[in-house]
């Protein structure tokens, strides 16, 4: 979701203090969530399988529990949605359920004081704005393809006029980077060689060892070799393995489980319904089979 202020805004506060250090305290204090921080700065919240995380440019993000059901997964929903609103509603502030940042331009949306943030940032620039609104100006739900991305378009606005599209947001995206986001041109193989393979070509952004390493100009089949300048003489753990693919963004990514990336962010009805979605789409083969 991204943040909004509204008419109630609290006076002298600029929207980075409220949304990404008042919002996760009250959250946290008033629901027994855990802090997430880096060095002082909070960047999250966490309870139990649950997280909160705030994206580059402040989107409040919720990653939930693996559950059996599509009424557990709504109900969860429902009770983030309520807290979050809650607490926003006695700051001043509001949230919209929306593909893309429809009325602030790139340069007045605050950063997230997050080391990893600055590196990633660092390294989209040269992939020209629409890497750096991708990274700063959308919301996707992470629930894969073309049809899930017109199906569930919410984003046709930019700086407050339409910008031309039904869902600029996954326009941005085919925009960056074709080895590193967007639809992957082996995804029909039978096997998963090539994703290894890709990932391991692809640019070491930066290396977590009880702080962020920067580590651009390297693969990370250059760290396998312990060719990494930052840290000579070293070879990752799976944990470096783990974090390294959460710097590429396919269409589904494939982690401890497969996160389909595809949808812009939306209401509460559009969160419920894109699961459900994509229950049937991934049933379809096994039901014609039958």
């Amino acid at each position: 979701m991204g943040k909004v202020e509204s008419s109630t805004k609290a006076k002298g506060e600029d929207m980075s203090s409220l949304c990404m250090r008042n919002l996760l305290n009250r959250i946290a204090a008033r629901f027994d969530w855990e802090k997430i921080m880096e060095g002082d700065n909070i960047i999250g919240l966490k309870n139990g399988k649950q997280s909160i995380s705030l994206e580059p440019g402040g989107q409040f993000e919720l990653s939930g529990m693996p559950l059996k059901t599509l009424h557990q997964t709504c109900d969860e929903i429902n009770s983030h949605l309520y807290q979050a609103k809650t607490v926003a509603e006695e700051m001043g502030i509001g949230f919209l359920g929306l593909g893309f940042q429809p009325k602030w331009r790139l340069e007045d949306i605050p950063g997230v004081p997050k080391v990893r943030y600055n590196i990633m940032q660092n390294h989209l620039h040269k992939f020209g704005p629409p890497a750096i609104e991708s990274l700063f100006m959308t919301c996707s739900v992470q629930n894969l393809n073309q049809l899930a991305a017109a199906l569930f378009a919410n984003s046709p606005f930019k700086e407050g006029v339409p910008n031309g599209y039904l869902t600029i947001r996954s326009h941005r995206v085919g925009q960056i980077h074709k080895r590193r986001v967007g639809i992957l041109p082996f995804v029909f193989y039978d096997t998963f060689g090539m994703l290894i393979t890709l990932s391991m070509c692809q640019c070491c952004l930066f290396i977590e060892k009880n702080k962020y390493i920067d580590c651009r100009g390297m693969s990370f089949r250059d760290f396998m070799a312990s060719k990494l300048p930052a840290i000579p003489g070293q070879v990752p753990t799976l944990g470096d393995w783990e974090n390294h693919l959460i710097t590429i963004f396919p269409e589904v990514r494939l982690k401890r489980y497969m996160e389909m990336r595809g949808a812009d962010d939306g209401p509460l009805e559009m969160l419920c319904a894109l699961p459900a979605f994509w229950v049937i789409d991934l049933s379809m083969h096994n039901i014609i089979q039958y």
